[in-house]
């Protein structure tokens, strides 16, 4: 974009066009391949974060397919978050916003009751 700008800051007359393709409604627009890589970064990064928590709940889980199947990718997703220490990072996030670190916080359900 290298044209004649204004005194105003604003473009020239030759170069709205590609400004308003850039800038729709005050946002900026983004290609989709880029929002993409930028999703799955962030679930990458979240489930290296939380890896070890993941594996818990996948260990306390019933036995069966499902369980097999996130024991096989979590454990060693849990490995390299131990490894790399994202672990730590991830309770000291959690003790920041006030949850207990390593605790079992509703993770008991209590059996109903019969019915008479």
């Amino acid at each position: 974009m290298s044209g004649s700008w204004g005194p105003d800051g604003t473009a020239s007359a030759a170069e709205a066009p590609e400004l308003a393709a850039k800038v729709l409604y005050g946002r900026r627009l983004m290609p989709a391949g880029r929002v993409l890589v930028v999703l799955l970064v962030a679930l990458l990064t979240w489930t290296l974060l939380y890896a070890p928590a993941l594996k818990r709940a996948a260990e306390a889980s019933p036995i069966g397919t499902r369980r097999t199947l996130s024991l096989a990718i979590l454990r060693p997703l849990a490995a390299v978050s131990d490894w790399i220490g994202l672990d730590q990072l991830a309770d000291t996030i959690e003790r920041a916003v006030g949850h207990e670190v390593g605790g079992t916080e509703g993770a008991f359900v209590p059996p109903p009751e019969d019915i008479p």
